[in-house]
């Protein structure tokens, strides 16, 4: 195959890529979103961002984030469900509701997705353990595993610790 060759392949599948998204992917999209389909093909997904109702912001966790917002570059949603997992963790499995038989710890695991380096993900996560360092220092005890790079970056995060023991070598040859 030939520069010219591969040249012509990539475009033909970069078409189709763009066809499959437009017709699958993002009528699927507005589907969910209830925003017309011809919106969606032209990629025009109405606000330039989601906002979260007003009534999500609710109580002390409200006050908080209305007192953080102003001061960083962390979007509010992300502020609120970074409050509602950390304080989830603070208080442990003991509050709870009970739910069709079912126990509910009142613990969240927010997943924030955005573009590397520039969507400021890590932001409000920081800015809240900031804010509530102050009333437990030792809230993560080391356990805040950060970004994760990847998928495989997950599985690295959560897997089983292994402990072994393996002989000390020098040159391909144990020493003890």
């Amino acid at each position: 195959m030939g520069l010219q060759e591969f040249s012509d392949d990539a475009k033909r599948f970069d078409a189709a890529a763009q066809k499959l998204v437009g017709e699958h992917f993002l009528n699927g999209l507005a589907d969910v979103l209830g925003t017309p389909a011809d919106s969606v093909n032209g990629q025009t997904l109405g606000d330039p961002w989601p906002i979260l109702d007003p009534a999500a912001y609710h109580g002390l966790a409200s006050e908080v984030v209305t007192l953080i917002e102003p001061h960083t570059e962390a979007d509010p949603v992300a502020l609120l469900v970074s409050l509602l997992a950390e304080v989830g963790c603070m208080l442990g499995r003991g509050p709870h509701l009970v739910l069709d038989g079912g126990y509910h710890p009142l613990l969240i695991w927010p997943v924030m997705v955005g573009q590397t380096s520039k969507s400021r993900r890590g932001t409000a996560g920081r800015r809240i353990q900031t804010l509530l360092s102050g009333a437990d220092p030792h809230l993560t005890r080391g356990q805040c595993k950060g970004n994760l790079s990847s998928g495989e970056g997950l599985a690295f995060a959560v897997r089983d610790p292994q402990y072994r023991e393996e002989p000390v070598k020098e040159k391909g040859k144990p020493t003890a």
